[in-house]
């Protein structure tokens, strides 16, 4: 009879847990489905990224649907707050801002190559967080979570192969749910309830938590805000000067075979350091940065240009251009970007 009974209880206990299961797999799976029938099965481009993943997503989205793009900008947030497509797209043809905050130029790099894009023209921003660890490491994690859409870009051989990879696809095949695109954690789900985002571009897209502010033009990050006078002189990250100094020479080496690769297929490659306000440029001058990235734009045989020859004193100064004082807002990336399309005519 104990048997009988353990029985019993051990099967309730089964049964219970497949009807809770399916009440909250049911559901969801519904509402994943749904959205893919509106959005697509891969994460749509319905908002700004806000993470760097899904700026790799997107890219991979337009070419897949067959778009083509000659110039590339890349670089770090710096880059892509700065530099609009659209402005650029007069004098370089379509272009992609594959700028990712945080994270170095080499990512941006890495990506074309992987990706075996042959561009026209790439625009690779400087700046000293191009050059430290913790840029490269933020990059690294930007490819990775972007893998499932590189592999799907003609880069079979990127795949995961063997058992585990056939039950993993199997599995997503069967509970759309389940993919890593589809999972959203507890902070995520909070963000979306205090923000009173779209539900089914959320689950489309996890950076879909609120309604759009900023300005999206194919890679462009436009931000409306205007810098305070205390931002205005502050350079952040404040450890961005001690990690270039402790490790910038390997990263100087890699950035010099990447152009070189760029060459070879014949590509043309500008570097391009953008606007700053006062303060933050004298703190990264002392490190060293402005000779240092002049004498690697040498030995690359690429141009240099420094942004700040391109806009007026005034427009250094005024920090209703800027974010804070690294980041221009969108009227000062608009202004700035207008400078930098008739250098680039310039250089044609």
């Amino acid at each position: 009879m104990r048997t009988n009974s353990s029985t019993s209880s051990s099967e309730s206990a089964v049964v219970a847990f497949a009807a809770v299961l399916a009440v909250l797999l049911v559901p969801y799976e519904l509402l994943v489905r749904r959205s893919e029938a509106i959005y697509g099965v891969r994460r749509s481009n319905v908002v700004m990224p806000l993470s760097l993943s899904p700026k790799i997503d997107a890219l991979v989205s337009d070419l897949a649907a067959g778009e083509r793009y000659p110039t590339y900008v890349i670089g770090t947030s710096r880059v892509e707050e700065g530099v609009r497509s659209d402005v650029i797209d007069a004098v370089a043809g379509p272009t992609f801002n594959l700028a990712m905050s945080g994270a170095s130029s080499l990512t941006g790099l890495e990506v074309i190559e992987t990706l075996k894009l042959r561009p026209s023209l790439i625009v690779v921003g400087v700046s000293p967080m191009d050059f430290t660890d913790m840029s490269m490491r933020r990059g690294a994690v930007a490819v990775r979570g972007a893998h499932d859409s590189i592999v799907s870009f003609g880069r079979p051989d990127l795949a995961e192969r063997g058992p585990a990879a056939t039950a993993r696809a199997a599995t997503y095949a069967l509970l759309h749910g389940a993919s890593p695109s589809r999972r959203r954690n507890l902070g995520q789900w909070l963000d979306l309830l205090r923000l009173r985002g779209d539900l089914l571009k959320y689950i489309n897209n996890a950076d879909a938590v609120a309604a759009q502010e900023d300005v999206w033009v194919r890679g462009f990050s436009g931000v409306p805000r205007i810098s305070t006078p205390a931002q205005f002189r502050e350079l952040q990250p404040a450890n961005i000067t001690s990690e270039y100094l402790d490790g910038h020479a390997p990263l100087y080496a890699q950035l010099q075979s990447a152009v070189a690769r760029q060459r070879a297929r014949g590509t043309q490659v500008v570097f391009v350091r953008l606007p700053l306000a006062p303060e933050p440029r004298a703190i990264e001058d002392a490190t060293g940065f402005d000779g240092d990235i002049r004498a690697l734009a040498a030995r690359c045989g690429v141009r240099y240009i420094d942004g700040r020859t391109l806009v007026s004193d005034a427009f250094i100064h005024d920090r209703r251009n800027f974010v804070d004082g690294g980041h221009l807002n969108v009227s000062g990336a608009t202004q700035f970007s207008r400078a930098l399309a008739a250098a680039l005519r310039a250089s044609h």
